[in-house]
């Protein structure tokens, strides 16, 4: 590797933070967060994650690994030309419309694959409208094999991203579960912004996104990763195998778009379908989650754990926490049981205002109303939902002042 290409290559990299897309894609993300936020106010009334915080470790992580993303692109030849990236993210932006998941670029490239392949096993007839035979002269000449290496690429870096930032950070949620029981659990939504050094810049957003309702963030952060680098490499070797042999690029095209989507419903339906982890049990109250910075963070608790006593009383629900606490205004004793069975003792003294703010979600129990309803509704329904929900509420606010 010569000085001159380093050059090269360094140049090419760093003009991608001076890209307006680049800065664009920090706001989309920053949003998501931000409506991360306004989520776990609306259950619990305070903001758990901290959006700032996430949105810095986006662009941290994001430049690294996308800089070494880029290193393997460059060694894999890849480059692409800029009517192939047009055709990319237009693709993906319709798809994007449909369901939000599709904004992964393994759906738009992999429908943009089968339709090249399609149109160069069709005769070439005259077309009338200069736009459309300049569209199917273009659809002819993409590089299908360049453009699905760059996919397996990106779906490596997420791999890596995954598994060491897939678990940090998830929002506790409460959701229904079967039979219309409200159960716990952690909404995990990460999103990555890699600078790409392709022969020109290119910003690209990578995201993981999922409910935890029977495995915990880390081990579902270790088997997602490990099915995105199985799905990656498998994809690559096709990828590589095509330039012996050409059929290995159609079933590279269908893969690409088909067997992500599997990994995402076959991922769905095991959390949903398996028993739910986070539930209440008879004595106790079971822990979700520990709020950063909180007294219950201080004395050491942990999701799962169970709190059996609060000053020497028994607990059962989180009127009896709160009665056992006022009691004894000046600390909290509690009696915990651990993830492994053992029973260990915290203590801790209260200061004033801080008797109801031992920073705990617990799991919910019968009494609990608030939950988040997960299913997927398609994108332009979402923003004519919304524009119509604005257009009823300035309607309404002129007939008042009328």
């Amino acid at each position: 590797m010569t000085l001159t290409f380093v050059e090269q290559f360094l140049r090419t990299y760093g003009l991608v933070f001076t890209s307006p897309f680049f800065y664009a894609g920090l706001l989309v993300i920053g949003w998501q967060y931000v409506r991360q936020n306004q989520l776990e106010r609306q259950l619990f009334g305070l903001k758990i994650t901290n959006w700032k915080k996430q949105l810095w470790v986006t662009f941290v992580s994001g430049a690294a690994v996308g800089l070494c993303a880029s290193l393997a692109v460059k060694e894999l030849g890849i480059a692409l030309t800029q009517s192939e990236i047009i055709w990319l993210w237009a693709g993906s932006l319709l798809l994007t419309l449909w369901r939000v998941r599709f904004v992964c670029l393994s759906y738009s490239a992999g429908l943009l694959s089968v339709l090249s392949l399609t149109v160069r096993l069709l005769p070439v007839g005259p077309l009338s409208p200069s736009v459309l035979h300049l569209l199917w002269t273009q659809l002819q000449l993409i590089d299908v094999r360049l453009l699905l290496e760059l996919v397996a690429v990106l779906h490596l870096a997420e791999a890596v991203l995954v598994i060491l930032q897939g678990h940090v950070d998830p929002s506790p949620v409460f959701v229904e579960g079967k039979r219309g029981r409200v159960v716990g659990g952690f909404l995990v939504q990460k999103y990555w912004l890699l600078p790409i050094a392709l022969n020109f810049p290119l910003p690209t957003i990578l995201a993981y996104s999922g409910v935890c309702l029977s495995s915990t963030p880390g081990a579902k952060a270790k088997r997602s990763s490990a099915l995105i680098a199985c799905y990656a490499l498998i994809l690559l070797a096709f990828c590589l195998l095509a330039n012996r042999f050409q059929w290995c690029l159609w079933i590279a095209a269908i893969w690409s778009p088909l067997v992500h989507d599997w990994m995402i419903r076959w991922e769905t339906r095991r959390e949903s379908s398996a028993s739910p982890r986070y539930t209440k049990q008879r004595q106790g109250l079971r822990i979700l989650a520990v709020l950063p910075g909180s007294l219950a963070e201080r004395m050491g608790l942990r999701s799962e754990e169970v709190i059996v006593r609060v000053n020497k009383r028994p607990v059962s629900t989180p009127f009896d926490l709160h009665f056992a606490i006022n009691q004894h205004p000046a600390y909290v004793r509690l009696e915990v049981l651990g993830t492994s069975g053992e029973i260990r003792f915290e203590q801790k003294p209260l200061f004033e205002g801080t008797h109801h703010a031992l920073g705990l979600v617990l799991v919910p129990d019968e009494n609990s109303r608030e939950y988040i309803q997960i299913e997927s509704v398609p994108v332009w329904k979402s923003l004519l939902g919304s524009l119509w929900l604005r257009l009823r509420g300035r309607a309404s606010s002129i007939s008042h002042s009328a």
